[in-house]
């Protein structure tokens, strides 16, 4: 006898728990609770195939990503859930040069069959560039932005409750280094697929060997910190590189881990943003975070980096170029508050409509209802292809690329789920 498959009207996809859990589990709150709706929270990096089997065909799906309905995970979803209406959350927005020929919409799926979340007016450019029709992007705000502004980030844990989880000196000044020294660890069958979709191989080998170059540079100016300074030191290695690769490589350029220096990849950014005395990264969008969060905030640049790896906003960002420099940071010596700079722009251009997360709630819930102005090419089924169709053309220019990307920390159970929607109940209750 055949099980009657869960119901959910709303289905919420992450792929990285770090950076997208907490926005997923606010919206099930707010939604279920204001709208009466039935959401689900499940990762499309694990357990899809259980998810898809589960549950009956939603009416609305939120996903991290849909750069083609050829890869893997959104193939598949699309062969189960064919008429539901997809929004494309798009958890990355900003690319440099050497990752936005893999990071645009690549078929008609990805470009007119979803709705797009365009946090800024730079993003609807981008999806117009790409071929995405105007009336299916929806300029919102930057969720993950948000959540470092009350009521929100009521629901972090404290500076004290960290310093006690991790052994860590509250008294002492702390210095957060999320690291985005991610292409060091970029593997040739990687690099092959970005030029196949279009990048410049000179480009990302020479990005390669500047982060793996920089990576090294900046380990010796931790490690001496760490030793010499006041300081707690705490760096989060990238999502998508493993803990112990990190590690291995830190101690190959600069030896072992001295005592006040920590690599920490449990939890988010948030609540060690939130925590921090300031920030520093090379390339990472939690610049922005920590600027939004009104946090000092400086751009490590260890050496000239290629164009092709730079940003625009990275001009508003204090820099970093030397030890000198990063030890006046790690004592507070800096008197300069131009990060402030970046604080203005990404408010200005991210956080101008509104609240941000009641805004999506509100996008989610208009789609489970199909609101007209959601095109009909998008509220008439997501894909033509069937399974099998899906299936032989599983070995997409894309798939390399998402093979090698590793998701560690990326399983959790309903129960998890269900803790946080509990935690953000209590957060949000005032």
């Amino acid at each position: 006898m055949a099980t009657s498959k869960q119901r959910a009207d709303i289905v919420i996809f992450t792929e990285h728990v770090a950076r997208e859990l907490d926005v997923a589990t606010a919206l099930k709150f707010l939604i279920e609770r204001k709208f009466g709706l039935k959401v689900a929270v499940r990762s499309i990096v694990h357990g899809l195939t259980e998810t898809l089997h589960d549950i009956a065909m939603p009416k609305v799906v939120a996903i991290p990503y849909a750069y083609s309905s050829m890869n893997d995970s959104i193939g598949q979803t699309l062969a189960a859930w064919p008429q539901s209406i997809y929004i494309n959350l798009h958890y990355e927005q900003f690319f440099d040069k050497t990752s936005a020929f893999v990071c645009g919409p690549m078929d008609e799926f990805a470009r007119h069959r979803v709705m797009h979340l365009a946090w800024g007016e730079f993003f609807v450019e981008f999806l117009l560039a790409h071929g995405t029709q105007g009336d299916g992007i929806i300029l919102n705000g930057n969720p993950a932005l948000a959540l470092y502004r009350e009521p929100y980030s009521r629901f972090y844990d404290s500076r004290d409750v960290l310093a006690e989880r991790y052994g860590l000196d509250p008294s002492k000044r702390w210095i957060f280094m999320p690291e985005s020294f991610s292409m060091a660890f970029v593997e040739d069958p990687v690099i092959e697929s970005m030029v196949y979709a279009g990048a410049n191989d000179t480009e990302v080998r020479v990005s390669r060997k500047q982060a793996a170059v920089a990576l090294r540079e900046v380990a010796h100016w931790l490690k001496f910190a760490a030793e010499k300074a006041d300081v707690e030191i705490v760096v989060r290695p990238h999502p998508v590189v493993p803990l112990a690769q990190f590690t291995n490589a830190f101690i190959a350029a600069a030896g072992p881990l001295p005592p006040h220096l920590h690599f920490i990849k449990d939890g988010t950014v948030r609540e060690w943003i939130l925590a921090c005395d300031a920030n520093c990264a090379s390339f990472s969008t939690t610049m922005i975070d920590s600027a939004v969060a009104g946090k000092p905030t400086y751009l490590l640049r260890p050496l000239p980096f290629s164009e092709a790896t730079v940003y625009p906003w990275h001009k508003l960002v204090p820099k970093v170029r030397t030890l000198a420099d990063f030890m006046q940071v790690a004592l507070g010596r800096v008197d300069s508050d131009d990060w402030r700079w970046l604080q203005k722009w990404a408010v200005d251009t991210m956080l101008s409509q509104g609240d941000v997360i009641m805004n999506l709630a509100n996008v989610l819930t208009a789609a489970y209802y199909e609101d007209p102005r959601i095109p009909r090419r998008v509220r008439g089924g997501g894909d033509p292809f069937t399974e099998r169709e899906i299936d032989e053309n599983a070995k997409s220019r894309l798939n390399p690329l998402w093979a090698t990307r590793k998701h560690e920390m990326d399983r959790y159970t309903d129960e998890d789920v269900a803790q946080r929607v509990a935690r953000w109940e209590r957060a949000l209750a005032a």
